[in-house]
Parts: C-alpha cells; structure tokens; sequence
C-alpha cells in the first residue's frame, strides 16, 4: 500500500544553514495494517508523515501509494491532526458533510452517511452542536468522523490525542480501533506514548534521535480484537512496553558509510 523509498529530507533553518530532519527512510507497510511511529521529539515523525501525506516534498527518496508515485495531497490519504482543525461557524453535522460536498455528493445521500459516521463515533444526538460547545475528545471524534466521510484507504494520524486527558485518550483509542477492525484501513500513526502504541499497532517503527533514521522495526504479536483490560493482565503486553521503552534509550548505532 505504502512504500517508502530512501527519504531525505533537509530543511533550510535560516542564514544559510541546513537541518537534516530525516535520513535515508525506507519503509513498507501492506494494506489493512496498522503502523505506529515511535521516536523522540524532534526525530522528523510528523515530517514522514506530511511527505507520505503530500504536504511537503521529499528531498532525496520517493513514496509510492498503491505504486504511484507521491506527489501531494489526494482524497486516498486522509489526514488527522492534534489540532482539530473544525470550522467553528459549522456545526457536527456541516463539519462531518464538508468533504462530501466538495466531492459533489448530494445532499441528502451526504447528509445520510454524515449522520452515519456521526453515530460511528459515538456523537449521535450531537450534530445539532458547533465546536464550541463540545470537549476536546468530542472535536477529535468529529475530525476523524470527518475525515472518513471521504472514504481514504489510508489514515495518517499525528499524534491526534496526544492533547487529551488519559481517560478520554484510552476512549477515543478504544474508538479507534473499533473502527479499524470494522474497516480495515491501512493506517499510519505518530505518537510519543510506547504503551499507546503498542496498544494499537501491528508493528512499531523506532526512530532515532534527529537526524531521524529507522532504529528498529516491532511487530506486535497480540490478539485481536484487542480490550485494554485483558491486555493490563497480558506479561507479553507489559514485556513489549518495557523493551520497547528500554531500546528508545539506548543509542542508534552509527550509520553506515
């Protein structure tokens, strides 16, 4: 689904000056899998993900979606944020429906699956309501309520409840899942917590510290569907967090020359 394909990416810093924020990416992730990435602040995650998003251009390297090569943003890639990023004169329901105008939908037929999604995720009853008026974990869910109405085959998640309180968090990842075991979209997800990750992924990509590099790639070995109760009594989940958190210590080893 996705192939990442040696990507460098240098961004000039001001006064002549170039940072490197990611160095020679190569990376595959098959249809209908679920792939968190994990690394330090400033290790260029959130980069990797506007380069396969099409918000920035590689420098060096390629990304090919379904064999085709990157080259900006398309409806097949849908982006959710740590910023809601919702209209705030729009209510649930205009918010949810936006992208389905734009597509040409009718409005009854957009108004119908809107009003789908919106029960989706858990917000039915709501759609009457503008931003305003809702709690951070509601605004997440109508972001992601918002970007599946377009139908994307592919998620790319940035950090998106990392601004939330722990409770709501476990929630919405509780959501999260429910909806991708009931489509199976390929997902891309960044995020700073081992135990979130470990809790949705497939497998996890370890970045290094920046310049950020492929440190170690985990394929999480637990049963699906996944219930956080029954994964808190799990040795293998607990085993995973550790190690996990333990290689994000440890130093990357030198890069070949």
């Amino acid at each position: 689904m996705i192939a990442i394909a040696s990507v460098t990416k240098t961004f000039d810093s001001g006064k002549g000056r170039r940072h490197l924020a990611l160095a020679d990416i190569s990376l595959d992730i098959a249809a209908g899998e679920f792939v968190s990435i994990l690394g330090p602040s400033g290790c260029g995650k959130s980069t990797l993900l506007y380069i396969v998003g099409g918000f920035i251009p590689p420098s060096t390297g390629a990304v090919l979606v379904k064999g085709a090569r990157v080259s900006g943003p398309s409806p097949d890639r849908g982006p959710v944020f740590q910023e809601f990023a919702l209209f705030p004169w729009k209510t649930v329901l205009g918010n949810v429906m936006y992208g389905l105008e734009r597509q040409g939908v009718r409005r009854a037929q957009a108004t119908a699956r809107a009003r789908e999604l919106i029960a989706m995720v858990h917000l039915g009853g709501y759609e009457s309501f503008y931003p305003k008026e809702l709690s951070g974990g509601m605004k997440q869910r109508v972001a992601i309520a918002r970007t599946l109405a377009y139908g994307p085959s592919i998620l790319l998640m940035d950090e998106p409840f990392g601004s939330l309180d722990a409770h709501t968090r476990t929630r919405l990842q509780n959501d999260l899942l429910e909806i991708w075991e009931r489509d199976r979209k390929t997902v891309m997800f960044v995020t700073h917590s081992v135990e979130e990750a470990v809790f949705l992924s497939d497998r996890i990509v370890m970045m290094s510290r920046s310049p950020g590099r492929v440190k170690d790639v985990i394929a999480i070995d637990l049963p699906r569907p996944r219930s956080r109760a029954d994964l808190l009594l799990d040795r293998r989940f607990q085993d995973y967090v550790v190690n996990i958190e333990r290689l994000m210590e440890e130093p990357a080893p030198e890069p070949r020359r």
